[in-house]
Formats: C-alpha cells, structure tokens, sequence
C-alpha cells in the first residue's frame, strides 16, 4: 500500500485560505521504504494539493498505476481497473505536509489547530528544542510531541505513545525557496514498533507553486464530477 507522506492527516484551518496567496502545491516524488520485515518498497508519483479545496490528489506511477484522493475526513483511491476503495485514515497526529507548507504552518507541524498546546521550549547545541502536549493535558500521562528547528526551520519531529515510549520520528532536510515558501525536499521517517525500525526516504522534485495551467490534473475523476 502506497504510503502518503505522511502523507495522512487530520488538517484544520484556523485562516481564510481563499484569501491566501499560496494555496496549489505540485510535485513529483519517490519513496524508498525499508519495511519492518526487511523488505524494499519504491513509490513514485506526483502530488497535487490544492489548498481551496482542501484536497489533495496523488498520481501513483509506480509499482501500481494508481489515484488517490486525500481530503480531511477520507482517502479515496482508483486502482487500473477502475475500481474505487474508500479508506479510513489512521487515527494518529501525522499531517498533510503540502497542506502545512501552504498554510505556513510546517514550522510548528499544525499542532495548534489540532489542540496541542506550546508547554516548554529550549536549547540543544544549534538546535531550539519545543515540547507539545494536548491542552489541559496532565503532563505525566499524556502523549507528548517534540519539535526542533534548526536556522528557524523545521528540523525535526519526535512522538511519545502515552508510555512514554518513542514510535515514531520525521526529519526534514534540503530546503528550497519556492514562491517565499521554504519547502523540505528531503523527508527521513523512522517507526518504532516493538523495538523494530523501518525506515522511510521520500524525496520531492520539480516543485511547483500556484501552477494554474494543469488545472485537469487537480481534478479526481468521479469526485469531483
């Protein structure tokens, strides 16, 4: 199964994005996953994420040709023959990426708008360290989230199960400017499950901001008929 970047989400918008400057995202990106079970995966696609309408479309070249239509309640795919699966989202914190960097708000990873409050901030060598927790949380038993930022851009991301215990980790490298928008064109993954890793590489190209001459392929066949 096609693993979007995180490509799952829950996003809220706390501004008007119709008055936004920035709100079409596109790009072409592959992801190589080591799998728990020591398997190889490679994904290539490219992404479509208009922020108006609070979608995104992906199209899955390889290994399968594939569609998908990402929205914040669903994801909806086509496979070759035509055939539609609706999918539940995982029920975790991880976002729409191209959603959070059109909206500006990929520096804190959208935790406001998902009831998350800022509880204690500091330094680690080059680093500023800031650490989440959900509002009115009592610290000792919640899940906690940390988020460093390095030169004031997201660097990484470390969530905490509500033992305490470290599950998962994102790391975003190699940023561009595209349209006064700072885009990470590396993104690293590690889940932990029962103390085994696997790994996830996703790397984006060809970026391109509030492209209007491709409007078809913004388009999700059915959807949006």
């Amino acid at each position: 199964m096609f693993k979007i970047l995180i490509l799952t989400c829950l996003v809220c918008f706390s501004s008007n994005l119709f008055s936004q400057e920035n709100y079409r995202f596109q790009c072409d990106f592959s992801i190589k996953t080591l799998n728990f079970d020591s398997t190889l995966q490679l994904t290539v696609g490219s992404v479509f994420c208009d922020a108006q309408a609070n979608r995104t479309v992906y199209r899955i070249q390889f290994p399968n040709a594939e569609m998908w239509l990402q929205t914040d309640s669903f994801i909806l795919k086509i496979l070759e023959n035509k055939k539609n699966e609706k999918l539940k989202l995982p029920q975790d914190i991880e976002q729409n990426i191209f959603l959070l960097i059109l909206n500006n708000q990929l520096n804190t990873f959208g935790l406001q708008s998902q009831g998350y409050e800022l509880r204690n901030v500091r330094r680690e060598d080059s680093l500023t360290v800031l650490e989440w927790l959900p509002k009115n949380a009592d610290k000792s038993d919640c899940p906690k989230i940390l988020i460093s930022r390095k030169n004031n851009q997201l660097f990484g991301l470390v969530f905490f199960s509500q033992k305490a215990e470290i599950y998962l980790k994102i790391f975003f490298n190699k940023y561009i400017i595209e349209n006064g928008l700072a885009v990470p064109t590396e993104i690293f993954k590690i889940r932990i499950i029962n103390n085994r890793e696997s790994y996830e590489k996703t790397t984006l190209e060809n970026i391109k901001i509030n492209n209007f001459e491709d409007d078809n392929l913004y388009i999700f066949p059915d959807f949006d008929r």
